[in-house]
């Protein structure tokens, strides 16, 4: 599966992928904000898209499998980035932002937040789990700065 955006940018379109034969039918449409970016994940069972405004703690669940649309905020936390379903689909690695740094959060599919792994002077982190679910492959985003004075230049 993959995603694109509409011409006008106001909905996301999922369309099936085949390796062999190229693009497929269209899966599902969300409608969107034009202004602002999102991210999204497959579940591993493909029965559901799980989309998010970046910076926002509200997650919708698209179904794929005509079950009713799900929407849950994550409790705690008001600026989220990065999203990827736990191997068992019963929740989702994210990234929240705190003022020394990022914390990977799983949050359950009630919006529950369990703290990870917090990097400090990160600005973002990642969790992406093995199929199994017995490993995370993490990633922290952090950036160095020097700043130089030059006098009499």
């Amino acid at each position: 599966m993959f995603c694109e955006q509409t011409p006008d940018r106001k909905q996301l379109i999922f369309t099936a992928l085949d390796p062999l034969k190229g693009r497929g039918r269209e899966l599902a449409r969300f409608d969107v904000d034009p202004t602002a970016d999102y991210d999204w994940d497959l579940s591993p069972d493909a029965s559901f898209i799980d989309i998010r405004k970046n910076s926002e703690p509200r997650l919708s669940m698209l179904s794929l499998t005509d079950q009713e649309p799900r929407e849950f905020i994550v409790k705690g936390w008001s600026t989220l980035i990065n999203l990827d379903w736990a191997a068992d689909g019963k929740g989702l690695f994210t990234s929240g932002l705190v003022e020394r740094g990022s914390v990977l959060l799983y949050v359950d599919l009630q919006g529950n937040a369990h703290p990870l792994w917090e990097q400090r002077g990160s600005l973002a982190t990642w969790a992406i789990p093995s199929p199994d679910g017995r490993h995370l492959a993490l990633s922290g985003w952090t950036t160095n700065t020097n700043f130089w004075m030059l006098e009499n230049f």
